[in-house]
């Protein structure tokens, strides 16, 4: 006996409703067992196609093996035998036709099975309790729109045979509904090339009526078609002047239509004469090269990490050479001579294509590509970089740079700033006059109570402090602070400063020092010293006397005093009051040639003792990552013993009192990841007849006795900038009259389409929007809520974040497990950056360039520099999702969803750490989770939205005024529900969305109480602030709209 079984799945699924459809491919797998005693043999399969489905080319597989089909209607498999207890299998797959009549519902299939022995059985449908069934597929009422724009040459002016200046073009634009149900509320824009005019009463169509036309600066049209039913098309045709002004770009024409409508997306029109699909028209109007080429600049390395270029910063020259004609050009060349102030990294040269060189003339440093052909529509890329001197003049306001272009065929051009209106203009880059402060602090023994000529119990040390403005710019406001050694006493009265005034020090009772100076001038320094006396009740095991002090100034990032008499940077001021040697070791990855997977470890054994150090030795075992360089090892005194590829070992010998030795060694990695960041780790020991297994100490970071971190970013990639220079990302306003404020319901956006998340980018006063369903971001004016602008996403965009300056959005897609980065004034795609599994959320830092991205399926964060990925840490926990930056810190603190706490993570150094406080929520911490975070920083609070069983809660943090520890937990705020968080600084007010009640509560930030809560609409699932307008936007994600409101005359 007999029995078979039909089973479908939807496997490709066009538009993403998880609904069948017309264009959508369903599979069938069909299951032939034998429940007999005996083999049924001469079996065969046959099976009639639904009418309205077509076989799917190669999907015929029989047993797992693919087999050939003739028939587009008709499946017919010769099966053989099948033996008792056996089983048949066969699959195929069809694809639902595009034309379907609005009566058909679903479709069906039916295989029947031949056998010698046996009777015909039919297949059966195993998902119904029916037996016998046909296997039936319910279809999905949808339109679907399609819309292709043709062009004609009407009027040939010259009689040339081929459009050019001066003649017409017909443009003829066919809308029609490929889908089975009617498409309602249909309008088309078409925003015209600026090189067409439109021929007056020229524009007409089949249906509907002429919604607006504007023959002026932007030469658009726009066409209410109404509703389209099911099979129905609509034309639109329009006539155009092509302008008979010349212009670089007049090798050819793009121009694209776009149509909307209530119940479809938003579709570009294509061109039908090629075989891409969405493209725009193309017109090609002359024959022969035609270059331009741009320079563009962009800050990559803010040493000062001011957000401007300053001296000492580094710069990046991105040039792009492209033929916008439709012949070769011929030995092409590109020269540079850079700008004076700036020293050229002739390392850095990248090109596309071609050969690369550097050389100097007349002292003049000069970049030049040679490239054999360029041809139509293709570009070259070429990239290098320059450091700004760091004594660079103080009337030095910018950085002019710009480079040349010669071909065979046609006349040398100079580069274009695309930045700005101007064409062939320089690129200027505004070099900002800043301070750049550095502080050392001394130490020497003032009063030695028991003349025994070295620091000791009872004994007066007196601290000296010099703060130096190494810059080109005044220093402002500046801050000196300390707290001397817990094992000293601060001598009251005796705090001096050369200039400014000493605002805590000198009050009996005073523990610790503030000195504030108004200015100090660029190479300019002050002096600031006080006295400390030594407890006479020192502990026996306390050797050592440490003490560092902090500045900073207007804008600048607190930074630690250096001890000057020692060889590391920014390492505190040590006293030795031991009775016995005491060394101290510190590592530092003194240089890192990440191109030739090399690192050079400079080691420093210090003895700050008044005693010898005796039979010193110094040691390091390598990791597995890495091998001892031959022939690399150098000591400044002592003997190598024992060193193999895997080992470094010195027999230091004596280090006199107040002596340091010097130790460097180069490391080969061995391990490198191609396509992420690598990371080592080294940590030497060392060890004297007084102590023992003293482990090196990385100098660059906060934390004592810890190894050193180098990371080795990504091998460089050349930045290659995805932009189409004739066709510019198209504004596209709606015709459909947008309300400068919204409805109590929230204002539709033509276009959105499960929107995730919105992002503000105040330069242009513009909100993005990640689109889920049609993989788009939008760019929507912020006052009248008109769609701008729409680009492609990878797949399932989710978290959004704006860069003002340098301007980016970065789009984090889950689904394709990558950031995409945009120019947000014409959405050109910037660069493309792998980050790992199901990325969600983003945050970021604008002082230090830098993007963070959960990376929620490897429990990871991603840290982003610029364009490129920099680094990945753990989260501490599992499933991170919402992050929040502390600009104040250097750091950021990530929400993990699944175990229910968030981490802090840093910046130490060159590197990111994640070993920052970790912070649980609530009184049962077992139960939180956690779901989103917003971090204010004029008060360094930080809030995060957790659930707890049935109820929600906003935990309340404390950040330290300097640093990540510790943080400390101020209490909680009951909220309505899940939602999402900002914080307006502008205002000092927290907002929280609450999904369910469609509302937002705004809360006062500095007293943590609920001061309104605003009604906004449904799903109110994503929030952002504009804080120069205090305009606050909400994303209604269960209804694609948007909702905003003012933030500014809300108050308790």
């Amino acid at each position: 006996m007999l029995l078979a079984t039909n089973r479908d799945h939807l496997i490709d699924d066009l538009n993403g409703d998880g609904l069948a459809g017309p264009g959508d491919t369903i599979a069938y797998d069909i299951q032939i067992r034998n429940l007999g005693q005996s083999s049924a043999t001469n079996v065969l399969f046959r099976s009639a196609l639904d009418s309205h489905t077509v076989l799917a080319p190669d999907s015929l597989s029989v047993g797992g093996s693919s087999d050939d089909a003739a028939d587009l209607q008709a499946v017919e498999v010769v099966i053989g035998v099948i033996p008792a207890g056996g089983v048949a299998s066969i699959s195929y797959e069809v694809t639902v036709i595009d034309s379907l009549a609005p009566s058909i519902r679903q479709i069906a299939n039916q295989g029947m099975i031949l056998s010698a022995e046996l009777p015909t059985v039919v297949t059966d449908d195993p998902d119904t309790e029916r037996n016998g069934d046909a296997t039936m597929t319910l279809l999905h009422m949808q339109p679907r729109i399609e819309v292709h724009k043709s062009d004609l040459l009407v009027h040939d002016a010259d009689s040339s045979g081929a459009p050019s200046f001066g003649d017409e073009l017909l443009y003829v634009i066919t809308i029609a509904n490929q889908g089975n149900l009617t498409a309602t509320g249909v309008y088309l824009l078409d925003h015209l090339d600026m090189r067409l005019s439109i021929v007056a009463n020229s524009l007409s169509s089949t249906h509907g009526s002429i919604a607006s036309i504007d023959i002026g600066a932007t030469q658009q049209i726009g066409v209410q078609i109404g509703d389209l039913d099911a099979g129905e098309s609509a034309t639109v045709r329009f006539r155009t002047t092509i302008v008979a002004t010349y212009t670089e770009n007049t090798t050819r024409l793009l121009n694209q239509a776009l149509v909307g409508g209530d119940n479809i997306p938003l579709t570009p029109s294509d061109d039908p004469e090629t075989d891409i699909e969405g493209d725009p028209t193309t017109t090609i109007l002359v024959q022969e090269p035609v270059l331009i080429a741009t320079l563009r600049d962009q800050l990559i390395v803010d040493k000062d990490r001011n957000g401007e270029p300053s001296a000492g910063d580094v710069l990046l020259y991105q040039v792009t050479i492209r033929n916008a004609g439709s012949a070769s050009a011929h030995i092409l060349s590109y020269e540079d001579r850079v700008a004076p102030n700036t020293t050229l990294d002739a390392k850095s040269i990248q090109t596309s294509q071609g050969r690369t060189s550097a050389y100097t003339e007349s002292g003049n440093a000069h970049v030049r590509v040679d490239a054999d052909s360029l041809s139509p529509g293709d570009q070259i890329n070429i990239s290098y970089r320059v450091t700004v001197d760091n004594d660079i003049p103080a009337d030095v306001a910018w950085i002019e740079n710009q480079g040349l272009v010669s071909y065979l065929e046609g006349v040398a051009i100079l580069t274009d700033d695309p930045d700005t209106p101007a064409r062939h203009d320089s690129t200027k880059t505004d070099i900002t006059a800043t301070a750049r402060l550095d502080a050392t602090k001394t130490d020497l023994l003032l009063v030695d109570a028991n003349n025994d000529s070295q620091p000791s119990p009872g004994d007066t040390l007196l601290y000296q402090v010099k703060i130096a403005n190494q810059g080109n710019g005044a220093a402002q406001h500046v801050v000196f602070a300390d707290t001397p050694d817990e094992h000293t006493s601060l001598l009251n009265r005796t705090v001096n400063t050369s200039h400014g005034a000493v605002v805590t020090g000198d009050a009996d009772g005073d523990t610790s020092i503030l000195v504030e100076i108004d200015e100090i001038p660029a190479g300019h320094a002050i002096w600031i010293s006080y006295q400390v006396v030594i407890d006479s009740d020192l502990p026996a095991d306390v050797t050592m006397i440490r003490n560092q002090g902090r500045y900073w100034s207007e804008g600048m990032t607190p930074t630690r005093t250096n001890d000057p008499e020692t060889l590391l940077l920014n390492d505190a001021t040590g006293t030795n009051v031991g009775g016995q040697a005491s060394i101290e070791v510190y590592l530092h990855d003194a240089r890192v040639d990440a191109a030739n997977n090399l690192v050079l470890y400079q080691v420093t054994i210090e003895n700050n003792s008044h005693l010898p150090a005796r039979s010193v030795i110094y040691q390091d075992a390598l990791t597995s990552k890495t091998r001892l360089a031959a022939n690399s090892v150098h000591a400044s005194q002592g003997t190598k013993s024992g060193n193999d590829d895997s080992r470094v070992y010195i027999k230091v010998g004596d280090i006199p009192a107040g002596e340091r030795v010097s130790i460097s060694y180069l490391v080969e990695v061995t391990e490198r990841l191609a396509d992420d960041v690598t990371v080592i780790w080294a940590q030497g020991r060392a060890s004297s007849e007084s102590q023992s297994n003293i482990p090196s100490d990385d100098p660059s970071t906060m934390e004592e006795d810890d190894h050193t971190e180098t990371v080795l970013p990504m091998p460089p990639r050349l930045y290659i900038p995805n932009v189409v220079v004739e066709s510019p990302a198209t504004p596209t306003p709606t015709p459909i009259p947008g309300l400068e404020s919204c409805p109590a319901q929230g204002c539709d956006i033509a276009g959105m389409n499960q929107p995730r998340r919105i992002a503000v980018h105040e330069e242009s006063n513009s909100v993005f929007i990640t689109n889920w369903g049609s993989n788009q971001l939008l760019r929507v004016d912020a006052n009248t809520n008109a769609l701008l602008a729409v680009a492609p996403t990878g797949a399932e965009p989710w978290g959004v974040v704006v860069d003002d300056d340098p301007a980016r959005v970065y789009v984090v897609n889950h689904g394709s497990g990558d950031v995409w980065v945009y120019d947000p004034f014409t959405l050109a795609l910037l660069a493309q950056i792998e980050v790992g599994s199901q990325p969600t959320e983003a945050t970021i830092l604008p002082d230090l360039d830098t993007v963070l991205v959960s990376v929620s399926g490897e429990d990871q964060v991603a840290i982003i520099e610029g364009i490129g990925l920099y680094q990945k840490l753990g989260s501490g926990g599992r499933e991170p999702g919402a992050l929040a930056a502390a600009p104040n810190h250097a750091a950021a603190v990530v929400v993990n969803q699944e175990s229910g706490n968030a981490r802090v993570l840093y910046r130490a150094g060159n590197t990111w750490r994640s070993d920052g406080p970790t912070l649980s929520f609530g009184d049962a911490p077992e139960i939180a989770r956690p779901t989103a975070a917003a971090f204010n920083s004029l008060n360094e609070k930080l809030y995060v939205l957790y659930t707890a069983g049935d109820s929600t809660f906003v935990d309340v943090f404390r950040f330290p005024s300097w640093g990540v520890m510790p943080i400390t937990r101020l209490g909680a705020l009951a909220v309505d529900g899940v939602g999402a968080l900002a914080v307006n600084t502008a205002s000092n007010h927290l907002v929280v969305t609450h999904q369910a009640g469609g509302e937002v509560t705004v809360v006062d930030s500095a007293t943590d109480s609920v001061i309104d809560t605003v009604a906004v609409g449904q799903d109110p699932a994503a929030i952002a602030v504009n804080t120069r307008t205090e305009m606050v936007y909400v994303l209604l994600s269960g209804v694609n709209r948007l909702q905003k409101f003012s933030d500014a005359g809300i108050a308790g």
